[in-house]
């Protein structure tokens, strides 16, 4: 079958719109609130980290897809999209760094380190470096 390769994308291609705009009202949401006390910038901080291990596992995934994707051509478009959503990442969790209390700050800086790291890896098999 010639386009179950392709049909298989369709989900990620449908899913990243909402999740750009997910971010992007989250990153506006946070800027316009208050800074966070102790108590919430732990649940914040708790919540971003429990995200790490699946954003990490989604990229990896994604970076098994490169052939997939160079396949059907969609390669740029994925690239691009890859790009967008790390900044839009980079863009939330510096939105958030600057509600939290500062030891919520430092594991955010981790946190973000580790996410950045992930999202580098697989921007580096879609340039095929």
């Amino acid at each position: 079958m010639r386009f179950a390769p392709i049909l298989s994308l369709l989900p990620l291609v449908i899913s990243l719109p909402s999740l750009d705009a997910a971010l992007l009202k989250t990153t506006f949401i946070t800027k316009k609130s208050g800074n966070f006390p102790q108590t919430e910038s732990n649940s914040v901080v708790g919540g971003l980290a429990g995200l790490i291990a699946p954003i990490q596992t989604s990229l990896t995934a994604l970076s098994a897809r490169y052939e997939v994707f160079k396949r059907t051509l969609e390669l740029p478009i994925v690239l691009f999209d890859l790009k967008i959503l790390k900044a839009y990442t980079d863009d939330l969790i510096d939105a958030v760094t600057a509600k939290v209390v500062p030891e919520s700050a430092r594991l955010l800086g981790l946190g973000n380190g580790i996410i950045d790291t992930a999202f580098d890896d697989v921007i580096a098999v879609y340039k095929g470096s």
